[in-house]
């Protein structure tokens, strides 16, 4: 796999610009609810503000902040865990994006 294409998936800011770019374009086009909690039993207790998807990229971003921060820290110097570690956030946040886009043409 090329090199600089690894480094894209490992940057936090294009994940927030990729987020950020699908919800600004989808915008116009959500209803005012939309389907986020899909663990509740009750219909109505599944639907969300059109602004709490916004929740989905904050909680990635704080999860890779995380991981520069206090999780980088805890593999002690390890090349290995800490490349796995990395691929397990890029794997989190490519099953968020996911989610993200399956939400949003799930109503539009």
């Amino acid at each position: 796999m090329n090199k600089s294409f690894v480094q894209l998936l490992q940057n936090k800011f294009a994940w927030f610009g990729l987020f950020g770019l699908t919800y600004v374009i989808s915008f116009f086009y959500l209803p005012q609810q939309v389907p986020l909690y899909y663990s509740t039993l009750l219909r109505e207790d599944k639907l969300a503000n059109k602004y709490e998807l916004l929740l989905i990229p904050l909680f990635l971003i704080i999860l890779f902040i995380l991981w520069e921060r206090i999780f980088i820290k805890l593999t002690l110097g390890n090349e290995y865990i800490q490349k796995l570690g990395q691929g397990f956030i890029v794997f989190l946040a490519c099953m968020a994006y996911g989610s993200f886009v399956k939400i949003i043409l799930s109503v539009i």
